[in-house]
């Protein structure tokens, strides 16, 4: 019952980390996109898998995840329009949130591709649009 726009955007994502991703490598979705996990058949590079700002991650917490994506040689993160466009008062990674997080995504990998649209409104069920980014230098 999805609409045909959010059908595009998720196969579209699942299946360039299908086929990019090598399997039993760990891939990274945020802010909460574990549907990626599922549908890649690919497990998540770390334990937290809800990033929004009432979620309140301490800066602790961003070096534990960003060593855990080092540990588990993640080389492939999906973002969707949710970190960014502040919908429904979630905040602005890299502003509201996870600046740590966010910088080291931004220092250390690259856009490979961008689903959906460019909307103004993010969602889940509506608008929802993907930037995959892969590591400039990956970790074997």
């Amino acid at each position: 019952s999805q609409s045909p726009d959010w059908l595009t955007t998720v196969h579209g994502t699942t299946e360039l980390i299908k086929n990019q991703v090598p399997e039993g490598s760990k891939i990274f979705a945020l802010p909460h996109d574990s549907i990626y996990y599922f549908l890649s058949e690919r497990d998540s590079g770390t334990q937290q898998l809800h990033f929004f700002d009432h979620v309140r991650i301490s800066p602790e917490q961003e070096n534990a995840i960003i060593a855990e994506l080092e540990k588990n040689k993640v080389n492939y993160v999906i973002l969707s329009n949710r970190a960014f466009k502040n919908s429904e008062g979630l905040g602005i990674f890299g502003q509201t949130y996870c600046p740590a997080l966010f910088n080291y995504i931004d220092k250390n990998f690259q856009i490979v591709r961008a689903f959906g649209e460019g909307r103004n409104v993010a969602g889940w069920v509506d608008n929802h649009e993907t930037l995959v980014v892969k590591r400039k230098k990956p970790l074997d």
